[in-house]
């Protein structure tokens, strides 16, 4: 867990450049897997299969829960997904 806890703050930076090109947030997790570290490719394709399944946010990002930090970003995006505002702001501020 501790390497993938370093690896935290390059995931949130790799899903705020893909939000910001304007992917759907799971498609941001299949390319954020592609830009990271590979000790979190399988997580972040876990969560984009979840996402896309339909699942509710927290459901479909519990992989990230048990992650130092990751109730943190599982948070950002779940409010977003509750309330709007700016996802790409919050998740470099989480970065």
């Amino acid at each position: 867990m501790g390497l993938l806890a370093r690896t935290l703050p390059e995931i949130a930076r790799a899903l705020a450049r893909c939000c910001a090109a304007g992917l759907p947030i799971a498609d941001a997790f299949d390319r954020a897997a592609d830009a990271v570290d590979e000790v979190a490719v399988d997580l972040l394709r876990a969560c984009a299969a979840g996402l896309r399944s339909g699942a509710a946010t927290r459901s479909a990002l519990a992989p990230l829960l048990p992650v130092p930090g990751g109730t943190v970003l599982v948070g950002t995006i779940e409010l977003h997904q509750e309330l709007g505002g700016d996802l790409v702001a919050s998740l470099a501020a989480v970065a």
